[in-house]
């Protein structure tokens, strides 16, 4: 994700017709960089729920509001980009 995003921001500037690297253009990177962001958070996701039990038993210490405490930031980091307006 860095990598790509780096390619993006500075590597290939804003109306870089023309202008390839790794013989992608800027948009073919933003899109190697949409899938990377999907599956990345497929990954962490998968990772938190292999890792559940540890959360609840040792992270929580059995205490609910806890748990809801740290996922909460998360969800709403993922939800949050529905609610932003855009133009068209």
């Amino acid at each position: 994700m860095i990598g790509t995003g780096f390619i993006i921001s500075h590597i290939l500037p804003p109306k870089s017709r023309g202008n390839t690297a790794l013989s992608l253009t800027r948009h073919e990177w933003g899109d190697v960089h949409y899938w990377l962001a999907y599956a990345l958070s497929g990954l962490v996701l998968l990772h938190l729920w292999t890792h559940r039990k540890w959360f609840v038993n040792v992270a929580a210490k059995k205490n609910k509001w806890k748990i809801v405490l740290g996922i909460l930031p998360g969800i709403l980091i993922i939800i949050a980009p529905f609610f932003i307006p855009t133009e068209q």
